[in-house]
């Protein structure tokens, strides 16, 4: 990858971090907060797919290819038919960003030399705007006005709302846990980590301890690093009981509340979780609504669902047909991609957690940022890629290939 497109992704990086201070200071409000992140996010996607497409590598995973192509498809004319016959908003086509990188995913399987980025520069970017936002959302929970209100009594930092804010602080922490200055990593974490705390979100607050503990007990496993950050963020909280104000320690109490009830099904929040499961049980089918028609961002152009989890909204969407296909496709991606590297392995357990949990893959710029992530994890890093490493049999160009076309013999 070229080094002069790394300024558009630090730009979507930064804005996707920030999208309270852009709705506010940008003529355009939300929309341009969502919007441009979201235009930056398909082209930088779209620039890596455009890529994997024209390089001479060969295809390993045809068949998964084939079956993803299919399954795309089959959302698209579901999508289509619901436009037409039930005069949905045609806007919902422009929820079908969500499906187009994992086409580059499953085209970087077993070619990952193709990308040679600047990893470092990339998580050091992450994060940086993760740390700046989680600095406000700590702020925030500690009952002070750095300039961003809270949402709902939750902190939020630089976000939009509370849940794009614990979700972006989860795929802050595993860039930030990537870095390799051991320095730089340490502190980012921590604030991240606390930031996450802040949230409220228990969704991005398990997610990240999930990926917290499997990284560190599959890696490089050392018993000082997990006492260490544990006995530090305890320091933090036994300081703010000793220091801070009655008034200043109130969201501390809704914090130990949320935590305390989180599996508690006869909580009301819960509950109502709960009541919204079992109505989506009523109405599962086999074929699906399509795209756009889940969660908050798709409901500004066509009523939809309410369901609070990613996972759900994607059975809506394809049905039992798609449930199927896309299981598939998932478990061939999770087992490849866990087998090359710990931080796959503990990414991908965590982000499918979260996506069991929370809806908040629903919003442009997590998913976006969420699959950027990992198509940064997969790839090789700039600093360590050697020409010499790289096999060099050429083969056609990787859409040929998908078409079929094979190489004349010479």
């Amino acid at each position: 990858m070229s080094l002069n497109f790394t300024f558009p992704i630090q730009l979507f990086i930064a804005m996707t971090y920030c999208t309270y201070v852009v709705q506010e200071n940008v003529p355009g409000g939300e929309y341009v907060a969502e919007g441009v992140p979201l235009i930056l996010g398909l082209l930088i996607s779209l620039f890596f797919l455009i890529k994997v497409l024209n390089s001479k590598a060969k295809v390993k995973f045809k068949p998964l290819l084939i079956t993803y192509l299919l399954y795309f498809f089959y959302i698209l004319v579901t999508t289509i038919s619901y436009i037409i016959i039930e005069g949905h908003s045609p806007f919902r086509l422009l929820f079908m960003y969500q499906y187009f990188p994992m086409f580059t995913v499953i085209l970087m399987l077993g070619n990952n030399h193709i990308f040679h980025i600047n990893k470092q520069l990339i998580f050091i970017t992450v994060g940086f705007f993760a740390s700046l936002s989680a600095i406000y959302g700590i702020l925030q929970f500690l009952g002070f006005e750095p300039g961003v209100p809270v949402d709902i009594n939750r902190a939020r930092g630089l976000s939009r709302s509370t849940l794009n804010y614990s979700s972006l602080m989860f795929l802050g922490f595993v860039a930030a846990t990537m870095i390799s200055k051991k320095s730089i990593s340490g502190i980012f974490s921590i604030i991240i980590f606390a930031g996450v705390i802040a949230s409220q979100g228990r969704g991005g607050l398990f997610a990240t301890i999930i990926f917290f503990l499997l990284y560190t007990f599959f890696s490089n496993f050392k018993i000082g690093n997990l006492l260490f950050i544990t006995g530090f963020m305890a320091s933090l909280i036994l300081a703010a009981f000793t220091f801070l104000p009655e008034e200043n320690l109130e969201n501390f109490e809704i914090l130990f509340e949320r935590l305390s009830v989180a599996a508690d099904t006869y909580d009301p929040s819960n509950a109502q979780r709960v009541y919204s499961y079992a109505l989506f049980l009523e109405e599962f089918r086999f074929f699906g609504l399509g795209a756009g028609i889940t969660g908050p961002a798709a409901e500004r152009f066509q009523p939809g669902t309410g369901y609070e989890s990613f996972l759900l909204q994607i059975i809506v969407q394809g049905g039992l047909l798609g449930l199927l296909i896309l299981l598939g496709i998932w478990t061939v991606l999770f087992f490849k991609l866990s087998f090359e590297k710990t931080e796959l392995f503990s990414y991908l357990s965590a982000l499918f957690f979260m996506m069991m949990v929370q809806q908040t893959l629903e919003t442009p710029t997590v998913n976006i940022m969420a699959w950027l992530l990992l198509i940064v994890l997969v790839a090789s890093d700039s600093n360590d890629y050697q020409e010499k490493n790289i096999d060099k049999k050429e083969f056609l160009p990787m859409w040929l290939q998908v078409l079929g076309i094979r190489k004349n013999a010479s």
